[in-house]
């Protein structure tokens, strides 16, 4: 039972694979016999077990994966926070590093109102048909511009202004040009 350490957000993950049958005891038989009581927390994936424990003083939060082949199969997730994104982000996150992936980066929420806005805008004017076939029409000027006053109005709409924007961090996306938008 190998464990190696991974990151999400920042924060270092523990991942280990066992397969029961040859250690014998699952995660949680592990913890029982280390005579930790750890609390189950909810997760909306129900396929996830998740645990909160103290080992040594410090807190602990356990995502448990189990899968069922030829053999049972517990995936690992071990770290000293809980998530922002969720457990189901971090597995995926830990997962794909696992299989030579780099670490995700995460999304804000001034990231996911710009992706969105992109994508409703492209949509819109691809059913009006305005510039022809949305594969010719992609990132030319208009439709760059009309991209920043769609995203302007998005992002008024969802309590942004240059003031708000001047005072917070969002690693996912320019600032500095979303700012410029407000001039325009």
């Amino acid at each position: 039972m190998k464990a190696d350490f991974y990151t999400h957000n920042g924060h270092y993950v523990l991942y280990q694979a066992i397969i029961v049958q040859e250690s014998g005891m699952d995660f949680f038989s592990q913890l029982s016999e280390s005579d930790i009581v750890p609390e189950e927390l909810p997760d909306p994936d129900l396929s996830i077990t998740v645990f909160k424990y103290y080992h040594k003083g410090n807190i602990r939060y356990a995502a448990v994966k189990t899968f069922f082949a030829d053999d049972y199969f517990e995936n690992i997730y071990i770290t000293e926070f809980y998530p922002e994104d969720g457990f189901p982000a971090l597995i995926k996150d830990i997962d794909g590093q696992v299989n030579g992936e780099p670490p995700i980066q995460q999304e804000s929420r001034l990231g996911m109102i710009c992706r969105e806005a992109e994508t409703a805008c492209l949509a819109q004017l691809a059913k009006s048909g305005k510039y022809g076939d949305p594969e010719l029409f992609m990132y030319t000027a208009p439709v760059k511009d009309e991209i920043n006053a769609y995203l302007k109005k998005e992002l008024i709409r969802y309590g942004y202004s240059k003031n708000r924007l001047k005072k917070i961090k969002a690693v996912d996306v320019d600032i500095a040009a979303i700012y410029d938008l407000f001039d325009e």
